[in-house]
This record gives structure tokens, C-alpha cells and sequence, in this order.
């Protein structure tokens, strides 16, 4: 019958030293433990640099040999993303890394001495003594270009999560001073849409336009898919316009301002979904770089001690 916590506890056996690591920014706190929860060094600090880890994996290989023990298993909290690069080193050094639940964390720190006070040492040990009960997972820690294609991934929600902000910001604008407006074009990032919000926003702009300057706009915005009809629509809509009209050139510049994020945004949206190797709007500053064998991280990538 499958049980993965069988097979975590599986991989606690007598000859296995367990550190627990509690992260931080710039210094972390280590406690070495054997199996049974025994602490075999007193908890220390180390920075999160070379050297800092340097000696860690230095502290580790001392214990190791002084008590005997074959295996090594870092378990520690996924702290924000400051955990990432530590594991990453220890991960080239052979180090099997694990992490915790931060809420067992939380909730383990009384059984000891029946107080939840956070202190570094302290938490260290709770770690450890957590990945002894097997009370961890394993963390997948993409490499090459899986790696970049998560981070791709990743930057492309945040950038629609921006956007999404923007145009909101701006329906908000038109809401109140050109409400019609979206009764001609339903989305700001429509191309004859971004033209009109570009040239004539509001209401007092497009009265002093005659309906020829305005479809001239469109139609070239759009390679002649929008034109007269939906200037004729525009200038009707901003006549009968219930919009405020006080406090516009506030709200222009505001207004300005998102439409440049909005296209900035959508600039990089491209650049994210280009396929490896092509350029942006001929740009070629602005290049996907293709993957070529090699190009993934291997151990020679980081320092070994």
C-alpha cells in the first residue's frame, strides 16, 4: 500500500544526520540532530554567502565524521524565496534538501518547553525534529530552461496582474468623465480604443474635432478596420456625454500615465510569448534567448568547497 510517510521515514535511518535550518535574509541558524532528535552541536549562525555556507557544509562534514554518519538530510522553511539559493548550493554538493510546513512549524514550537516564542535556535530545532518524524516534502528545483520557463511563467501572471490594474484605472477615469465611451469599443487595448485615448479621451476633446480628423485617426490606428462609423458614433456619444467635467487636465495626466503602463506592460507580454531567438518590433536589444545545450545550470556554475 503506498504511504509517503513510509517512504519520507524510510529515509531517517541511524546513520543520518538531520540539520534543521532556520532562514532568514542574511543569516540563518543551523541545529544538527541524529535520528532519534539528539542534538549533536550546539545551534549556530552562518551567513547567506559563500563562505558562510562554506562553513556549514564544513560543520557538517565534521559531525559527520565524528559520530559516524553517512547521510545528510537540510531541511528547512520555504522563507519567502530567500531559501532558493541555499538549497541550490547544498543541491550541488550532494546534500539531500527537504522542506517544512512553516504552519507545523508554528504550531510545534510549545511541545518543547510550552512556549511559542520564536527565537532562531529555537526554531532550527523544531525543523529538525520535524524532518525526523518525516514531516517534510521534497522540493523540485527546476533546472536550464525549465528553470527560465518558470520564471517566464511567473513574470507573465505579474504582468497581467498589472494590467489588469491599469485598465481598471482607466475605465475608472472614463467612468466618470466619458462613461459612453465604452458603449463605442469594450476594451481599452484595442488599437482604434488606444488611439482615441491617445488623441481625444473626453468629451471636450472630440467636440472640437471635426468627424474627418477622427476616423483619420482611427483608420490609421487600425489599417482601415475602424473608421467613419465609429468616429460618427464617438461624436455622438461625447454630445449627450453625462460625464464630469471638472478636474479634467488632472485626470488627463493621470489617464496618460496608465495608458503608457498599459502599453509598456503589453510591450513585454509580447517579448515574454516570443518564440527563442526573435526579436520584438525589431528591437535586438529585445531577444528571447534560444536555448542551446549547455546553457543549463550545472555544479561547475556554483563554488564548491
Amino acid at each position: 500500500m503506498y504511504n509517503p510517510l513510509s517512504q519520507k521515514l524510510a529515509m531517517i535511518t541511524p546513520e543520518t544526520l538531520i540539520v534543521g535550518v532556520d532562514v532568514a535574509k542574511q543569516t540563518h541558524y543551523a541545529q544538527m540532530t541524529n535520528f532519534r532528535g539528539e542534538g549533536l552541536h550546539k545551534p549556530f549562525p552562518f551567513q547567506n554567502t559563500i563562505s558562510g555556507i562554506g562553513d556549514l557544509v564544513q560543520q557538517i562534514k565534521t559531525v559527520q565524521f565524528k559520530h559516524g554518519l553517512s547521510k545528510v538530510l537540510v531541511a528547512m522553511e520555504p522563507t519567502g524565496h530567500y531559501w532558493l539559493p541555499l538549497a541550490c548550493v547544498l543541491k550541488t554538493q550532494g546534500i539531500t534538501v527537504v522542506l517544512v510546513n512553516p504552519h507545523h512549524v508554528k504550531k510545534a514550537k510549545e511541545l518543547d518547553d510550552n512556549s511559542p516564542t520564536k527565537r532562531d535556535d529555537k526554531d532550527a530545532g523544531v525543523i529538525a525534529r520535524l524532518a525526523r518524524d518525516g514531516r517534510f516534502y521534497i522540493p523540485h528545483i527546476p533546472a536550464g530552461v525549465i528553470a527560465d520557463i518558470r520564471n517566464l511563467v511567473n513574470f507573465r501572471e505579474r504582468l497581467n496582474k498589472e494590467l489588469q490594474q491599469s485598465e481598471a484605472r482607466i475605465n475608472t477615469i472614463l467612468d466618470l468623465y466619458f462613461p459612453e465611451f465604452q458603449d463605442v469599443f469594450k476594451s481599452v487595448e484595442g488599437k482604434a480604443a488606444m488611439a482615441a485615448l491617445d488623441n481625444f479621451p473626453f468629451p471636450a476633446d472630440l467636440t472640437e474635432k471635426p468627424v474627418d480628423e477622427v476616423a483619420a485617426v482611427l483608420s490609421q490606428a487600425t489599417h482601415n478596420r475602424v473608421g467613419l462609423k465609429h468616429a460618427e458614433l464617438l461624436k455622438d456619444k461625447a454630445r449627450t456625454s453625462v460625464g464630469v467635467r471638472d478636474g479634467l487636465e488632472g485626470a488627463r495626466m493621470e489617464l496618460r500615465y496608465q495608458l503608457r503602463r498599459v502599453k509598456e506592460i503589453l510591450k513585454e507580454c509580447e517579448l515574454v510569448e516570443a518564440p527563442p531567438g526573435r526579436t520584438v518590433e525589431g528591437n535586438p536589444l529585445c531577444r528571447v534567448p534560444a536555448h542551446h545545450p549547455g546553457n543549463e545550470h550545472t555544479a561547475s556554475g556554483y563554488h564548491s568547497f
